[in-house]
């Protein structure tokens, strides 16, 4: 059991150094990256969960405890003047806020979503 509980705690280490590794990389290049504004049409929203460490869990035979929930990652997908398709990681109140078929304004750097302004429709 002791060994068990040792390989998880190993396991997430290295998934915790793993990750906060790739979140810093990602960011310093969105900081130099040059911040773009384009008309756009919301083309798709998806809700994907993240249960990385519950799968790797179930294979060993571990227990996992009731209060377990898993990560939701919000994504928003965007048609683009040029053609071009971006798909951005939004958080659960922007998600909300965005409607598909909307069209407007979507500002973003790199990888990260910036906003996106609505254009009013004429009267």
């Amino acid at each position: 059991m002791l060994e068990k509980i040792l390989a998880f705690l190993v396991f997430a280490m290295i998934m915790l150094v793993m990750y906060l590794q790739s979140e810093s990389y990602e960011q310093r290049k969105n900081e130099k990256a040059p911040r773009i504004s384009t008309n756009a049409y919301i083309g798709s929203k998806s809700i994907k969960k993240e249960q990385n460490i519950h799968r790797y869990m179930q294979t060993r035979n571990m227990v996992m405890p009731r209060d377990f929930t898993a990560d939701k990652r919000y994504y928003v997908a965007f048609d683009l003047e040029d053609g071009n398709r971006k798909e951005f990681k939004v958080s659960s109140n922007q998600y909300k806020e965005l409607m598909e078929r909307e069209t407007g304004t979507l500002t973003f750097q790199g990888t990260q979503f910036i906003e996106f302004i609505r254009r009013q429709k004429a009267i």
